[in-house]
């Protein structure tokens, strides 16, 4: 998403092609589309101050922000709202308040830019794998034609063209397993960047939507509730985020 109303706004695109990836754009991004709650929360409970006391927005609101990130469980492992959660906060609050001082309308409450700070962003951990080391057998073309022009009288000319031939054929040999290869690297991390989108989507679904792992579950008959249990605690871990207790009985219907 291009936002180019100001410089300080910045943006990290998510390229599919990368395999370290920021872990944070990710989440922010699966949020906005799955808890669409937790931005509407912040613009009727934070936004009417931001907006009031826009000189000082940052120190009037820096305790709204912390409740905001409190009851949406977006506190670090330590217990503190998490930074990147409260900088998207502040981006989207900020562009609510170019959008209104250049007379631009505003979004709809569900929008919400996945924004990471340059300064503050690190690298979430390589979920993803590296694609595959390319083996040894595919890291030059070795080929080895035969030159005995003195024994059989073949013609330089016709001898250089046949050796053409066969260097094509065997580089064409080797294209083609080295395409093999990178079928399979680019397979397992397509597969990785599925199994990653899918905890995530688990993940805001129970942090953020307030769902229970037998609801997620309901969704997933095929699926042990160990493994998504242990998905939720891979993507908390991974984003610094503390995992919110899971409430006790049956979910109301």
């Amino acid at each position: 998403m291009a936002v180019g109303h100001r410089k300080t706004l910045h943006l990290r695109a998510a390229r599919p092609q990368d395999l370290r990836f920021d872990a944070w754009l990710d989440f922010l991004a699966v949020a906005a589309e799955r808890a669409p709650a937790v931005w509407r929360d912040l613009y009727e409970t934070v936004w009417p101050l931001w907006r009031k006391l826009p000189e000082i927005a940052l120190i009037t609101c820096e305790e709204p922000l912390r409740e905001w990130a409190v009851r949406w469980h977006l506190l670090t492992a330590g217990g503190v709202p998490h930074p990147q959660a409260v900088y998207c906060a502040i981006e989207n609050l900020s562009l609510r308040a170019w959008r209104e001082q250049n007379g631009q309308p505003q979004p709809p409450p569900e929008y919400v830019i996945p924004t990471t700070g340059y300064a503050e962003v690190q690298r979430g951990d390589q979920v993803q794998p590296q694609a595959l080391p390319v083996p040894r057998a595919l890291q030059r073309v070795r080929f080895e034609g035969v030159w005995d022009v003195w024994r059989t009288g073949e013609p330089l000319a016709q001898a250089r063209e046949r050796l053409i031939r066969e260097f094509t054929a065997a580089l064409d040999r080797h294209i083609t397993a080295y395409m093999q290869h990178a079928e399979r690297a680019g397979y397992a991390v397509e597969a990785e960047r599925r199994r990653w989108k899918q905890h995530l989507q688990w993940f805001c679904d129970y942090q953020l939507g307030g769902r229970e792992v037998r609801e997620l579950l309901d969704e997933q008959p095929d699926t042990e509730a160990s493994k998504v249990r242990k998905a939720l605690l891979e993507v908390a871990r991974i984003l610094n985020l503390r995992l919110r207790r899971g409430r006790k009985g049956r979910p109301k219907k």
